[in-house]
């Protein structure tokens, strides 16, 4: 890649956009079969729109299934606070909650996180209780 980049001395922000496509092109070509919570980080990168277009390239010249792309294309008409909204729980309220930095802090925000995107957790309350049932140590 680097060396088509040079020799067709593309911008930088051509490189990234080449580079976005090619690492996420299968997962939006499979959005359809994943989790939201696997979608959702790619679809708020800011080469999104390059990344759809590639991926509907791909599935168009391989005759491939396009349901894919479909959801990711739906998905970009969506408002801002459904695409992308505010953490249920943040590292600031677990630390309200007597919990200190590290792995587990970090695995908890994860699937507290995943499990808001999924539709598992709606509201701060049902965080929370997810917060108390993922920690393995409690508040220190």
């Amino acid at each position: 890649l680097d060396v088509i980049t040079r020799r067709w001395k593309l911008s930088g922000e051509e490189k990234r956009q080449i580079e976005s496509s090619m690492k996420h092109v299968k997962t939006i070509i499979h959005a359809d079969e994943m989790k939201w919570s696997q979608i959702q980080p790619i679809m708020i990168d800011r080469d999104i729109e390059c990344m759809i277009a590639v991926a509907g390239a791909v599935v168009a010249a391989d005759d491939k299934k396009t349901s894919g792309v479909e959801r990711a294309q739906r998905a970009m008409n969506w408002p801002a606070e459904k695409l992308d909204p505010p953490p249920l729980v943040t590292g600031r309220d677990l630390m309200g909650l007597g919990f200190e930095a590290g792995p587990e802090f970090s695995r908890i925000l994860k699937q507290v996180r995943e499990a808001q995107l999924d539709g598992l957790a709606k509201t701060r309350d049902d965080a929370e209780q997810l917060v108390k049932k993922l920690s393995t140590s409690g508040p220190t």
